[in-house]
């Protein structure tokens, strides 16, 4: 076939229809090819994650740590709560972690506890099944947290006999630093719990107009110099991060002041907001231990990485704050971050 070219003469490219076919692996294609940018971003930003915590332990003790196990709306977050926890502590054969497991969901919670122990064979893993929420529930006001897990916590000492000192942990949270440096710090030796002062006195937390327990009449008291010291000016502690010791509690008699309180205000309820926070702040009312200030957990709006400087703790608390949820409030960075460490491990 000769072909001749004249001058302006151009070359002519065959055409044909683009059919479905075409269409879809088009589509196909750039959709692998977006995929691939945004593994490529995420593992580039996993390499620019501070180098895991360099913390040399001077104890052999072993670190005590408790979560609830949540099926539902927390289950992404308790994933990423743990991943970030095991990924950035060096000696993980300290590490002995607690699930407090609700009845109904038995079978899935043994079940992802039995696969942590597999994926992670030097830790160590076990679980208490909550089954005191049918005989202590009629205690407990209506409120938005009556039938969560959150309430367990409040009978750690029951769930854990054999335990003294503990962690506990909420499921929205990182940890970004070694959480054995935290607890080889922690001394509550001689405190019934540790953690971090917040801004808001504890009236904000309870109505002052249903307030009885103060009153000489009232009987059964379970302590009248625990009753005396009770401060309602005084700024409450944070109960999603804490360090107890679970024989103070018992020693103090925690879940009989916390009953007694529910009890005497059956009629009308003391508490306002924050059940589990309130009942807290009032059993241990000015006996807690200041945490480190570098642990105190930041919040969702951290822009980049140079903004984490020491904390060694991100706290997504509050509704809209959950970097998992598409409605929140996060900045891009954190919610990066979160995925990181919860595609880390998939279990």
């Amino acid at each position: 076939l000769n072909t001749k070219m004249t001058s302006g003469s151009r070359i002519r490219t065959p055409s044909f229809p683009l059919t479905r076919t075409h269409y879809f692996l088009i589509i196909l294609i750039a959709i692998l090819v977006l995929v691939h940018l945004i593994r490529h971003q995420n593992n580039k930003l996993l390499q620019r994650l501070p180098p895991k915590p360099t913390y040399l332990s001077r104890t052999f003790d072993t670190a005590h740590i408790v979560l609830c196990f949540d099926d539902a709306d927390y289950n992404l977050g308790m994933k990423a709560t743990i991943n970030s926890l095991l990924y950035n502590t060096n000696y993980l054969h300290r590490i002995f972690l607690h699930f407090i497991i609700d009845e109904e969901d038995l079978k899935s919670g043994t079940e992802f506890v039995e696969k942590l122990q597999l994926t992670f064979p030097s830790a160590k893993f076990d679980y208490g099944v909550w089954k005191e929420w049918k005989d202590v529930q009629d205690l407990y006001p209506e409120h938005h947290f009556k039938k969560s897990l959150n309430i367990a916590r409040i009978y750690l000492y029951r769930l854990f006999p054999n335990v003294e000192k503990i962690l506990s942990l909420d499921t929205d949270l990182l940890l970004t630093g070694d959480v054995l440096e935290l607890w080889d710090r922690s001394d509550v030796r001689n405190h019934p719990i540790a953690s971090f002062p917040s801004d808001s006195p504890l009236n904000e937390y309870v109505k002052p107009t249903h307030i009885i327990f103060k009153n000489k009449t009232v009987q059964n008291v379970p302590d009248m110099e625990w009753i005396k010291r009770v401060d309602l000016m005084e700024n409450v502690f944070s109960c999603g991060f804490f360090v107890a010791n679970l024989t103070q509690w018992k020693k103090l008699d925690s879940i009989g002041r916390i009953e007694w309180l529910l009890g005497v205000h059956k009629e009308k309820s003391l508490l306002r907001r924050a059940l589990k926070k309130a009942l807290m702040n009032l059993a241990f009312n000015k006996q807690y231990y200041h945490l480190p200030e570098e642990w105190e957990g930041d919040n969702c709006s951290r822009s980049g990485l140079d903004d984490v400087g020491e904390a060694r703790m991100l706290h997504f608390s509050g509704f809209l704050s959950k970097p998992w949820d598409s409605n929140a409030i996060c900045s891009s960075y954190v919610r990066r971050l979160w995925y990181n460490y919860f595609s880390w491990k998939l279990y």
